[in-house]
């Protein structure tokens, strides 16, 4: 009996680990947007796309259509992401991102199941794609979503990224090449609780 009873206590503690909570709405001083934000373990991330547009540095909205941006957000290039999360919140670095992965998957849950859009952790991801800055080209709306990290490759022209891909779930996780700092990203901001 008392196995049973330390073994059904274990693996509640457990599920509850995993578990998101919703936080408090985030409401941007600068503009007025709100966001819906999610503690994830000790983390606690906002639950939409950063859709603030900022006076200087390079942003877009993917296709140029404003309806995008009510969606998914603005795609910010690396020196624009960096300066865009409201005050108190900041960029995550790809060991934040690393964090976040590893937390959400603690309990077996695979990495896409747990970041997409209805998944278990509470993050949301939204697929907005990416934007090529060399050529303006828009790719993956709807199949993948890309999210820029303040963390820089060793070639100093790539970037650590996190990526959720529909078409293939098994892309999903933080990667670090083929995206260039010039490129146009989603942002998530986050902070420590």
């Amino acid at each position: 009996m008392k196995k049973t009873v330390f073994l059904l206590t274990g693996l509640l503690c457990l599920t509850f680990a995993a578990m998101a909570l919703p936080g408090d709405p985030l409401e941007d001083p600068r503009d007025g947007n709100t966001y819906r934000t999610v503690e994830i373990g000790d983390q606690l991330w906002m639950q939409e796309n950063l859709a603030f547009a900022p006076e200087d540095g390079n942003y877009w909205v993917y296709a140029d259509d404003p309806e995008n941006a009510e969606a998914y957000g603005y795609l910010y290039d690396y020196e624009t992401a960096a300066e865009v999360c409201p005050p108190g919140w900041r960029l995550p670095s790809a060991d934040d991102m690393s964090a976040l992965q590893d937390y959400v998957t603690s309990d077996g849950t695979d990495i896409h199941d747990a970041l997409i859009e209805g998944g278990s952790s509470g993050f949301e991801a939204s697929m907005g794609g990416f934007v090529r800055s060399a050529s303006g080209s828009f790719f993956g709306m709807g199949e993948a979503g890309y999210w820029i990290t303040s963390t820089t490759c060793e070639s100093d022209y790539h970037i650590y990224h996190l990526m959720v891909n529909d078409s293939a779930p098994f892309l999903t996780g933080v990667a670090g090449e083929n995206i260039l700092k010039e490129d146009g990203l989603s942002v998530r901001c986050m902070k420590e609780m």
